[in-house]
């Protein structure tokens, strides 16, 4: 799809972004010129009925919820076979590239590969508080038989928490949303989510309920308040690791002058066991505002703006420059796109616009009092025809005179010479041929696994049972595939543009040991470190091996020590 295509009633401006499942496009309503975001499925994806129903239930779901801070679904629609979903336009970045100012030049999305610069603590608390207001509107959903429906967000991250240019908070993507009753009931055993935001019984593959995204509401405010992920490794396998035994460091150990209420809300929502979290997002709300009330004065939305602003303003800025620069009233019908209306916005105060539409483009915008008259363009074209009829018949006549004066031809035929005839002509210099070109590569790349019952997580999306195939990235562009299968050791495979079309994959079988390699009755708020990997009778790396706690000097950042992000509490009063 291309900016200017007409999908439904929307006309695509400009593409904005993408995920595992589908590239999301800035469009314009061409009847109204309203602006809309459309989420279209990946092409790759479209013709398989899993992925199909997954859109489906996104749909139904997010369309149901009708709350400020989350982003509203106007529809589902279906043209020809590609599948999109029309939701509102939120002006503003999301709260990972708040996180990530970094530079300026920086196009992605998300700002991916900046530093990440933590957000003062009351300032956190507020934005994760309206978080916490819209996931709660989403789990009292109630069906139209009056039963709960349950839903779960289950990708609840600062990739999808979008932050307005006023300040407003916006919950979005429900691509993987579970609701008691929805028509795609998951697979047991598959992931769904980012890792890293993932609870442990999430990661299990169990049953989850909406302390899930309690938990994942935890981890966000951790990683906002001190520039890093509570639960790090040099790899998914790591980080499961260290989730399932609840291994994290407490936030004032290299944080120094955290709120230690801040650090109690922060504590109870990454409870390993779910008893142990918040029943619901909005106790977790009750107890960030209480919180709030008592550090200082209120903290709104014009203070959140402000840190967009100056965190983001300049992107801000220059993506609107991006995505506005072409004309929306200027635009040529693409190719075998049928009509296609292009829209000129109309002021309110002008009560003389019409509307003027022929077989291929239609123009909203006042009435011009006078209209040119075609007579002198017909005149024009009809003489072009005489005056061309009048070269083609006197070309045709010379020709033919041509062919009566000229004499007849001789005519002889020259027998095939033999292979070693002598002859007085020079021999043509022999020319090789050309050399055959390297074979193209396919499209995608085809896994041969064994076992057989292995499964593919690719970009923390879930192939269907039986899926083999990955859709070869462009130039540049690389996908880590983690394959997965029971009783077998999990393994990351790397998907690039140089990577062959087949490529066999042998799981190894899990030897008998400690689960994660770890022992039990070990301490849970311990640096995040290699864990999995030492002997289980040796303290927890970074501690003093007398009782537990990690050394204050290590900060067990997942960036490195060169890398390490400012305090806001040092100076705080």
């Amino acid at each position: 799809m291309l900016p200017g295509n007409a999908l439904g009633p929307y006309e695509l401006v400009a593409p904005v972004g993408a995920g595992g499942m589908a590239r999301v496009w800035l469009a314009r309503v061409r009847t109204t010129g309203q602006l809309a975001a459309v989420k279209v499925l990946l092409p790759q994806l479209a013709e398989n009925v899993a992925f199909q129903q997954m859109f489906f239930d996104e749909a139904a779901i997010a369309s149901r919820v009708r709350h400020p801070n989350v982003c509203a679904t106007f529809e589902l629609g279906q043209q020809d076979r590609t599948l999109y979903i029309a939701m509102e336009w939120v002006n503003g970045p999301s709260l990972m590239r708040v996180l990530r100012p970094g530079a300026a030049t920086n196009t992605s999305a998300d700002n991916e590969g900046a530093a990440r610069v933590p957000i003062r603590a009351r300032l956190a608390a507020r934005i994760v508080a309206d978080t916490c207001a819209g996931l709660h509107a989403a789990h009292e959903l109630i069906g139209d038989d009056g039963r709960p429906l349950d839903v779960v967000h289950r990708d609840v991250s600062p990739h999808n928490i979008l932050i307005t240019t006023d300040g407003q908070i916006k919950v979005t993507d429900f691509g993987v949303a579970k609701a008691l009753g929805k028509s795609h009931m998951t697979v047991a055993g598959q992931l769904k989510g980012k890792l890293a935001y993932m609870s442990p019984e999430q990661l299990m593959g169990g049953a989850v309920d909406r302390r899930a995204d309690v938990f994942a509401l935890g981890c966000v405010l951790y990683e906002i308040t001190t520039g890093r992920q509570p639960f790090v490794g040099e790899h998914d396998p790591q980080v499961m690791a260290q989730i399932m035994m609840g291994h994290y460091e407490l936030p004032s150990t290299s944080m120094h002058g955290y709120p230690p209420e801040l650090e109690a809300i922060v504590e109870r929502a990454l409870g390993s066991d779910p008893e142990l979290r918040y029943p619901t997002a909005e106790h977790m709300r009750h107890a960030l505002e209480a919180y709030l009330r008592a550090s200082g004065p209120p903290v709104t939305s014009i203070q959140v703006a402000d840190l967009v602003h100056q965190r983001c303003g300049r992107q801000i800025e220059e993506r609107a420059a991006r995505l506005f620069e072409a004309p929306a009233a200027v635009a040529s019908p693409q190719h075998g796109s049928g009509p296609r209306a292009v829209v000129v916005p109309v002021s309110e105060t002008m009560p003389n616009a019409i509307r003027v539409q022929d077989t291929s483009t239609e123009i909203v915008g006042p009435e011009r009092p006078r209209r040119s008259s075609l007579l002198p363009l017909a005149l024009a074209a009809l003489l072009g025809t005489v005056l061309g009829l009048i070269v083609v018949g006197y070309m045709r006549h010379d020709a033919r005179k041509a062919r009566l004066l000229a004499p007849p031809a001789a005519t002889a035929t020259v027998p095939p010479a033999a292979p070693n005839a002598h002859t007085d002509v020079a021999p043509r210099p022999s020319v090789p041929p050309p050399s055959p070109s390297p074979p193209a590569r396919q499209n995608a790349v085809h896994l041969h696994i064994a076992p057989d019952s292995a499964i593919l997580i690719v970009g923390s999306v879930v192939l269907p049972p039986g899926a083999r195939s990955i859709v070869r990235p462009e130039d540049g562009g690389s996908l880590h595939v983690l394959v997965r299968a029971d009783k077998y050791e999990d393994e990351i495979f790397i998907v690039d543009s140089h990577t062959a079309d087949d490529v066999d994959i042998q799981l190894t079988p899990v030897r008998p040991r400690f689960p994660f390699g770890g022992a039990s009755g070990t301490s849970g708020r311990t640096k995040a470190s290699d864990a999995g990997a030492k002997d289980a009778s040796s303290p927890p790396s970074g501690t003093n091996g007398t009782d537990g706690k990690p050394k204050p000097s290590d900060t067990g950042t997942d960036e490195g020590p060169a890398n390490v992000p400012p305090n806001p509490y040092q100076n705080a009063p």
